[in-house]
């Protein structure tokens, strides 16, 4: 009997999905980015204090694989980062040039 819950058929549509490992591999470097963070946050400390300025570096970091260099290089506050447009699409790095790391280049 197959199972008729919503998650079991987004399962069965993304194993289909002919990029899925591509876009898989491609979250792994994401991942690496975020855990250290992530890790930092998981505790009884009193982390307030550092959450914006560890946010912002974890938001940059993101960024940088979107943004053009010379636009992530005047974001050097969090508050230059929020002050970023995104509907300019000269500040975005042309879409073959996205460093989308070396497992799933290699998968494309």
């Amino acid at each position: 009997m197959v199972p008729s819950c919503k998650s079991f058929k987004n399962v069965l549509d993304a194993v289909g999905e002919p990029l899925i490992k591509a876009k898989l591999q491609f979250f792994v470097p994401v991942a690496r980015i975020t855990l250290p963070f992530l890790e930092a946050y998981q505790t009884d400390k009193p982390m307030l204090p550092f959450l914006a300025t560890d946010l912002g570096v974890l938001v940059k970091d993101l960024m940088s694989r979107y943004l053009k260099p010379e636009i992530m290089s005047t974001a050097n506050s969090v508050t230059a980062l929020v002050s970023i447009v995104f509907d300019n699409k000269e500040n975005f790095i042309d879409a073959g040039k996205v460093n989308v790391g070396f497992s799933a280049s290699q998968t494309l």
